[in-house]
């Protein structure tokens, strides 16, 4: 298995906000998520970012995957499968929100509201990357018909074109730049090259033990699946997406100059979470400096996760 030591430097001193991060779909936010929720109680606004195409709410696969979820994450809230959006969780749970250290998920800038002054902050993905990946997980949940040509799939919004700009500006009327208005009230911008850099970052300015960074929910590519002039057809239906990225690049957060000159701290945990429960029949484990060797020549055997 890949993965990554990072280790937290010494800072002046904690920061005690609590954490707000706005997930934007395949941007690879579930290995934040996850690793940072070994160590900090966390909430995530279940639920996709917007309505989704009535041909996917009414395909068997997603009723099956909402009901299990709905089952085992939040039984009593009164949520259906046209109705399962973040936006519509956040508003039926956001009285539980102040006792939560660290709250995140697929809702939309505009609709969450920061009432107790969290520090924000969001990873933005090369369009076209993220959305051949957000591609290939809808196959993979079994939601859509890999057969089905992608320009219909965008026509009909059963793939939502330009996600990002409409995440941070409107579904309704999207805009890029109020995309990057909004982006610049986010306390920390970043994209997904510098993961690494803002673990380091968190867990130095929160406190938290240095972190085993492993790659989760990882959508691969269908093997020997290959379809014709795919750049060409993502990057028609991501034109503001692809605008979007290239502007935000400005408001990227320097992770060199926070580094610069600082030592590391000299942290004796350190959490780690995977996709199987590899440790003692579970998720995540939390250990110390001597157990280091063990638990990484522990990851270095597994091939695949």
């Amino acid at each position: 298995m890949k993965f990554e030591i990072i280790k937290k430097y010494k800072v002046d001193s904690y920061l005690n906000k609590k954490l707000y991060f706005y997930h934007v779909p395949k941007c690879a936010g579930q290995s934040i998520v996850k690793n940072l929720g070994v160590t900090l109680k966390s909430l995530n606004t279940w639920g996709w970012s917007h309505q989704l195409h009535k041909e996917i709410i009414e395909n068997k696969n997603y009723i099956e995957d909402f009901y299990r979820k709905k089952e085992k994450q939040f039984p009593t809230v009164p949520v259906t499968p046209k109705n399962y959006t973040a936006s519509n969780f956040y508003n039926l749970t956001k009285s539980c929100y102040s006792a939560i250290p660290f709250c995140f998920g697929h809702t939309p800038y505009t609709n969450y509201i920061n009432s107790d002054n969290r520090f924000t902050f969001t990873v933005l993905r090369e369009p076209i990357s993220r959305a051949i990946s957000n591609y290939y997980f809808w196959i993979k949940k079994g939601f859509i018909d890999k057969k089905t040509s992608i320009e219909m799939l965008y026509d009909k919004k059963i793939l939502e074109p330009n996600l990002m700009t409409k995440f941070f500006s409107s579904f309704i009327d999207p805009s890029v730049e109020n995309a990057i208005e909004n982006l610049k009230k986010i306390d920390l911008v970043t994209n997904t090259e510098n993961i690494s850099n803002l673990m380091g970052y968190l867990i130095s300015h929160w406190n938290l033990p240095n972190v085993i960074l492993t790659k989760l929910n990882n959508t691969q590519e269908i093997s020997n699946f290959k379809i014709p002039n795919s750049s060409e057809i993502f990057s028609e239906y991501n034109k503001d997406d692809l605008v979007l990225f290239k502007e935000s690049s400005k408001l990227n957060f320097d992770f060199n100059s926070f580094s610069k000159d600082k030592q590391i701290e000299n942290e004796q945990y350190y959490s780690i979470f995977t996709d199987e429960k590899i440790f003692n029949n579970s998720h995540k484990l939390i250990f110390k400096e001597k157990d280091l060797t063990f638990v990484t020549e522990a990851l270095s055997k597994i091939k695949n996760i």
